[in-house]
């Protein structure tokens, strides 16, 4: 198995891209009322975890595959520097990831607030 690093990495950094450039935007609270359709909200909301969960599930699929391939292959061909560098970009990205469903959990919760 000889798997391009660089191509492994590029396709998760074009998947990140895409889900914080081209996902609908979700308000932020900045402690001002705001009308708004909760359903139409709520669709929203449904959507764009379903969205931010696969982008998880893949990066994730991604990160082992990379994680396989630098247990194979010799130090002297995938050096520590490069591995780490690696790593250290995914995690990264599953960190922001995980801070943007924080984000949506706490407007769905807000949401639920709000009187029908």
């Amino acid at each position: 198995m000889n798997i391009d690093v660089k191509k492994i990495l590029d396709q998760a950094k074009e998947s990140y891209d895409r889900y914080f450039k081209d996902a609908p935007v979700l308000p932020d609270n900045h402690g001002q009322d705001v009308i708004i359709d909760k359903e139409k909200m709520m669709e929203i909301i449904k959507n764009k975890t379903a969205q931010l969960d696969g982008h998880v599930a893949n990066l994730n699929s991604l990160k082992k595959e990379l994680e396989d391939e630098a247990s194979m292959v010799l130090d002297g061909t995938f050096t520590k520097d490069k591995e780490e560098y690696t790593k250290t970009a995914v995690n990264q990205m599953l960190a922001d990831y995980e801070e943007e469903r924080k984000r949506i959990n706490d407007l769905e919760k807000k949401l639920d607030e709000i009187k029908k």
